[in-house]
């Protein structure tokens, strides 16, 4: 573990999603003898000034963001009158794949549909200045129910900036479970073609079926990107494995779900 570098962290600076602070995922990550420990908040850059504090003097900080990604962060999807109609016509049970069609046709990702996440690095301090525009324009340009940019936003501040493709729930992973494979791959290209091998195709370990069905439309792929970088990252949201549990009764506040049915699926994300 000493060789290997958790890249997409999530700390208490992600509300409702990571179960740790900062501080205890550094100790962490020194007590595994790691040289460096990256960071990807849940649309936000809040915790950076937290983060090299902790870090200062021992251990590497690695700066990120992980930030929902929609056609057009201009435009705001279906009104509630809109839905409610457009829903009329599917059976409850399809609504969630429904609302995502909605939605596509909106440009737009509402409250309803689960984001379509996006990964971004700074690997230098002109990346980190540009993840805060990035970050900035998500919450004040972006913003509908969650902050939101579109690929023309990253690529408008593309400079010193690392991408990754994320897992099972990221615009890619979520494109190839629905059987939107064209997607993903128009996605990508304009990735590849914007950012070359400052692009990340990210294999995870987790096993779930969704994370299973992304890696192998990416191995199966990547030489479609031969200049982009493959890695094995994984998304921790808690520290030990047993954590799991702390992890799905802090997601299910507010959701007026049961903490079972809440976070991340399975019990892999430490």
């Amino acid at each position: 573990m000493a060789s290997f570098t958790h890249l997409g962290v999530h700390s208490d600076f992600s509300p409702l999603a990571g179960t740790a602070t900062a501080k205890e995922y550094v100790a962490a990550a020194i007590g595994l003898g790691q040289a460096a420990i990256g960071f990807t908040e849940i649309g936000s850059m809040r915790g950076t000034y937290e983060v090299q504090s902790v870090c200062e003097g021992k251990i590497k900080p690695i700066f990120g963001v992980q930030i929902s990604l929609v056609p057009d962060m201009h435009k705001q999807g279906a009104s509630k009158e809109e839905r409610d109609s457009f829903l009329a016509g599917f059976p409850r049970e399809q609504w969630h794949e429904a609302n995502r069609i909605l939605d596509e046709l909106h440009g737009s990702t509402g409250r309803e549909v689960s984001p379509e996440w996006i990964t971004l690095w700074a690997e230098s301090d002109e990346g980190l200045k540009n993840l805060w525009r990035i970050t900035t324009d998500s919450h004040v340009k972006g913003f509908y129910y969650r902050p939101r940019v579109d690929i023309e936003c990253i690529c408008n501040n593309k400079e010193g900036i690392i991408v990754g493709t994320g897992g099972f729930d990221g615009a890619i992973g979520a494109s190839v479970n629905s059987g939107k494979l064209a997607k993903a791959m128009k996605i990508l290209d304009r990735l590849y073609a914007e950012f070359g091998s400052r692009l990340i195709l990210e294999i995870q370990p987790h096993r779930l079926v969704q994370t299973a069905k992304t890696n192998k439309f990416i191995l199966e792929n990547r030489l479609r990107w031969p200049g982009a970088r493959v890695a094995a990252t994984v998304s921790p949201y808690y520290i030990k494995k047993s954590d799991v549990v702390h992890h799905r009764v802090y997601a299910s506040i507010g959701s007026k779900r049961d903490p079972d049915d809440c976070g991340m699926p399975g019990n892999g994300h430490w």
